[in-house]
């Protein structure tokens, strides 16, 4: 196992965890509080570094949800259209 903090807070740890046999990958919260250790993660196919580099990116808008919408549906009328 290779693990790397991405970040940390005195909230918790932010983690990316890597299997070095099998190659899957998750990040996940680490805090420690008076009850105990807590744990909440997610699989990821992004590696440490795409983790890393998306903390510091602006949070998706919903302009943007509508404009990767439009665009992947004139995708697949422009796909439709050459098949036919």
């Amino acid at each position: 196992m290779s693990a790397r903090i991405l970040a940390e807070s005195g909230q918790g740890t932010l983690m990316h965890i890597t299997c070095r046999n099998c190659r899957h990958a998750v990040v996940t919260i680490v805090t420690v509080t008076p009850q105990g250790v807590s744990t909440f993660g997610f699989i990821t196919d992004a590696a440490a570094e795409d983790a890393t580099r998306m903390l510091g990116a602006a949070p998706v808008s919903v302009d943007d949800v509508i404009e990767v919408h439009q665009q992947l549906t004139k995708s697949i009328q422009f796909a439709k259209a050459l098949t036919k």
